[in-house]
């Protein structure tokens, strides 16, 4: 029953849930865009999620359960109608944005540098997901935080160039990732099915430094590509493993 009389909105998604006004729009909500003073129950932004490539309007809602009990940062969530000019437009999910207020509800120093990994355009014409490597790391943009000219991001970038490969890979870069939760985010990726994740299309996903000890942990965004099995997708982390190991697609082997 609370009104907020002036909120930005603006349409949500890109390309697979993506939907203009004819459609099932999904949207996001900027309740402060007007009035920096602007709350509902805490918070500042919301998104309303069509859920259209999922018919069980159910994959997110197990996906971040999932994550919850295996202790990956989880985006909170509800199921919500959506009435426009006393319309009924459907049945939307209602997720808190990945921004300070989320920040500060999850760690002890939530005032470090937050940046999203999207998609960007090269000069090749060539579409490409943002990923620690030296074509694309400027491409990560500043959600929130401090103006560094991403060194952080640079740091990860260089000491995985400088360590690939390595027998002490894991242990180089101890210094600027967070493994434990870099881990158990891909894990849960795997476990959920999630295939539109970092895991395979370096997609949906926010990264975190932690002011605290300066290194990058891994914050999973969107999971409406849950719960898919692995043929009905363009690549999977079984065939992605045997490509690495120079199996060819049709070689006899054992699975991993």
């Amino acid at each position: 029953g609370e009104a907020l009389p002036r909120v930005g909105v603006r349409l949500k998604g890109r390309s697979g849930s993506y939907r203009d006004l004819e459609g099932k729009a999904g949207f996001k909500l900027d309740l402060d865009r007007y009035d920096d003073d602007a709350r509902l129950l805490g918070v500042r932004k919301l998104n309303l999620g069509n859920m259209v490539v999922d018919c069980s309007m159910a994959k997110e809602w197990l996906a971040w359960s999932v994550a919850r009990g295996a202790e990956v940062p989880a985006l909170r969530l509800d199921y919500a109608e959506l009435w426009v000019n006393d319309e009924l437009w459907g049945l939307y999910l209602l997720v808190e944005a990945i921004d300070r207020d989320y920040l500060d509800a999850r760690w002890t120093h939530g005032e470090g540098n937050l940046y999203d990994g999207d998609y960007v355009q090269l000069d090749s014409g060539f579409e490409s997901q943002v990923d620690f490597d030296p074509e694309t790391q400027d491409f990560f943009d500043l959600d929130e935080g401090e103006d560094v000219g991403r060194a952080d991001v640079h740091a990860v970038t260089a000491a995985l160039d400088a360590h690939e490969g390595t027998p002490d890979f894991f242990g180089s870069l101890e210094t600027v990732v967070e493994w434990s939760e870099l881990l158990r985010v891909l894990a849960w990726e795997q476990w959920v099915g999630q295939v539109d994740g970092y895991g395979l299309q370096a997609n949906n996903y926010r990264v975190y430094f932690d002011p605290q000890d300066g290194r990058a942990e891994l914050i999973p965004w969107d999971a409406d590509y849950s719960f898919i099995p692995e043929q009905e997708w363009e690549s999977s982390w079984r065939e992605r493993w045997l490509a690495e190991q120079g199996f060819g697609e049709h070689d006899q082997h054992d699975d991993p």
